[in-house]
């Protein structure tokens, strides 16, 4: 059957091409807005269209790796500790042993914070199949969690220098104590890495941790939409989990004697807010109708709309909608409405 010159099959978009389908204004012009629509909303043809499309960011996440790298071998600032008639009020912060053997060791800590996430994250697009935008959007934002909240970390700890709670022993291993007349701490020939001995605050294993395991946990509430007022405890223990065993991480640390208890505290308000921010650029509030749905996902008016661009489509079929949300533009009905 043909109609006006065209076949049946011609009407249905090709495999590969640009076609869009027509939207209710039926015009060429309605077309192209879909489909630059299609491109705002991130439904990418291919994962290179995705990379290029991203390329400043790639290269601001080797930059930060780079300064992160050159952070690692800066010497920090050395802190006085004081050491007059009442030295006893100060120096036995830092006159715990040292374990050199630690419950979670350094190497641990990127492996954890990076792989963990993403390796969560990459059973969940297997299964669910979602946009290549989200997968990609949700990757970067917890890969920029973790090494911003690393590299903020290692900035702080240079700037502040704060010692260790077995700077003593790493000092002055072999027992004799000396300051020179300045009163800075005169370490032994002996001493144990004292540089490393003055990167206590913030902690490390704490920020990191939280950073990617806190981004899991933020991300695996929106998945799970445990506020959506349905109650089911179960999926805020579930979405818990992840930040829990970075709670257990900065508690390991105390025991470790390698942080004060301020050290872990800090390291984790500074790790699970930079992680929350970085949710947040990608998804909407955990409170949110929309809880869990990439941003780019939700339907928004086209470039060049407006605000009542969603009223006009729906104006064509529908009549004028009742009333327009101002916040997104979109049109809505009443219930009696026919």
């Amino acid at each position: 059957m043909q109609f006006s010159g065209l076949t049946a099959d011609s009407l249905l978009p090709r495999r590969g091409s640009r076609q869009i389908l027509s939207d209710p204004l039926g015009n060429e012009a309605g077309s192209r807005r879909s489909y630059k629509k299609m491109q705002a909303n991130g439904s990418y043809s291919s994962w290179s269209a995705a990379l290029r499309s991203h390329l400043i960011d790639y290269i601001s996440l080797l930059l930060l790796v780079l300064f992160l790298i050159l952070s690692e071998s800066a010497h920090p600032f050395s802190k006085q500790i004081y050491h007059g008639q009442t030295a006893d009020l100060e120096i036995w912060r830092y006159s715990y042993p040292l374990h050199v053997k630690q419950q979670i060791p350094a190497w641990a800590v990127p492996t954890i914070s990076i792989f963990g996430p993403l390796v969560v994250i990459g059973l969940w697009a297997a299964i669910t199949r979602p946009r290549r935008a989200e997968i990609h959007n949700t990757v970067m934002a917890c890969l920029f969690a973790v090494f911003v909240t690393a590299l903020v970390t290692n900035l702080i700890k240079l700037g502040v220098g704060r010692p260790r709670p077995n700077f003593m022993e790493r000092c002055w291993p072999d027992g004799p104590v000396s300051w020179d007349a300045s009163g800075q701490a005169r370490c032994s020939d002996k001493a144990i890495d004292p540089s490393e001995g003055r990167k206590s605050f913030p902690s490390g294993h704490t920020s990191w941790t939280t950073s990617g395991l806190g981004f899991l946990s933020i991300w695996t509430a929106g998945k799970l939409r445990c506020f959506d007022g349905r109650g089911q405890p179960w999926r805020i223990v579930i979405s818990a989990t992840p930040v829990g065993c970075a709670i257990w991480i900065g508690i390991t640390r105390l025991q470790d004697y390698w942080h004060h208890w301020e050290d872990v505290s800090v390291g984790f308000l500074l790790g699970i807010t930079i992680a929350y921010i970085f949710y947040r650029q990608q998804f909407p509030a955990l409170t949110s109708p929309h809880a869990g749905e990439h941003l780019q996902a939700i339907d928004k008016p086209s470039p060049g709309e407006g605000l009542l661009g969603n009223a006009r489509r729906t104006e064509s079929t529908a009549g004028p909608p009742t009333h327009i949300d101002l916040e997104t533009g979109i049109g809505y009905y009443d219930s009696d409405h026919t």
